[in-house]
């Protein structure tokens, strides 16, 4: 068996292995989470849900093809998308928008002349500190079409942002008996948690989500991947953080430097780009995948290739 670290008993759900194989093999914990997130949006219970296909292929061979972490559809045909978003990215909002547009185009019927369609939800589940939630300590924050009179346009979209960063240590979830502000909590600070906690825990679906999250479920096949998730995870995070602290910096200087030829904007605009760049490069020898150095980026996958030289 491969050897691990000791004090750690449960599943990282931050990464892109753990969080994938509790809530993408057990339909209750999904379920569960959903409705403790989506209730104001859906109105309802969700008491039953079926896995779609998370790749999505464009309609022509040009089309962007997209991955979603996971992707579901309820018992009343409403199609959620589920992502666990572990960093910053430009064209956030873009993204999206562009997500929830290819599973609304594929919802709708051909020939359909009514454009009949349920509901389509995008929940992020934020592992960083996004902006909607700078003033304030909200766990949830929901986006709806709606017009300058917040008059909504129409109930057929929201986009669902959930807070994992509110809690900045362990102690703050003592005695937590708001059952939304728990499922923040553990989704953030599962890998943390010890056989102790799992003994003390009463609530029968939280019971359900250590043993789903046990490390000891995992075979060595299993725990290499697994492993291989969390190396992935922290490399993007040392990435950011190293680039926050020496690339941007650099960046901005070249900037500033060719803002005294081309204008003080155009100039911090090309520093910033170049920061991009040697960001990319620093994941890039982190062993981080070209799809995922595009995405945090925001550049696209022929520019990264084009930085190694490929």
């Amino acid at each position: 068996m491969t050897k691990r670290n000791k004090s750690c008993y449960f599943l990282d759900l931050r990464t892109d292995y753990g969080f994938k194989r509790v809530f993408g093999e057990n339909k209750e914990l999904l379920m569960d989470i959903l409705n403790e997130f989506l209730h104001e949006v859906i109105g309802k219970r969700i008491t039953d849900v079926v896995y779609l296909p998370t790749e999505q292929l464009g309609f022509t061979q040009k089309e962007k093809r997209i991955i979603f972490d996971l992707y579901c559809e309820d018992q009343s045909l409403n199609r959620i998308i589920i992502e666990m978003q572990r960093s910053g990215q430009d064209y956030y909002e873009n993204r999206t928008l562009y997500y929830m547009g290819r599973s609304i185009s594929k919802s709708v019927r051909r020939g359909d002349r009514e454009y009949k369609m349920e509901m389509t939800i995008s929940l992020h589940l934020l592992d960083y500190k996004n902006d909607w939630f700078k003033d304030n300590d909200d766990v949830l924050h929901i986006i709806r079409l709606t017009d300058e009179k917040n008059r909504i346009f129409s109930k057929k979209v929201a986009i669902v942002l959930v807070n994992l960063c509110i809690f900045a240590d362990r102690k703050k979830a003592v005695g937590l008996s708001d059952k939304r502000r728990k499922w923040v909590y553990l989704l953030e600070n599962m890998h943390r948690m010890t056989p102790e906690d799992e003994m003390k825990e009463n609530d029968t679906i939280f019971k359900k989500l250590y043993e789903a999250s046990r490390l000891s479920n995992l075979n060595e096949e299993e725990m290499r991947e697994y492993k291989k998730s969390v190396l992935e995870y922290q490399d993007v995070q040392d990435a950011i953080k190293y680039a926050s602290r020496r690339n941007f910096e650099e960046g901005e200087k070249r900037g500033e430097k060719r803002g005294e030829k081309r204008g003080e904007a155009r100039g911090r605009e090309a520093g910033l780009a170049d920061a991009k760049r040697m960001m990319a490069l620093e994941m890039l020898k982190r062993g981080i995948p070209l799809s995922l150095v595009s995405d945090i980026t925001s550049l696209s996958e022929e520019e990264v290739r084009k930085l190694t030289g490929d």
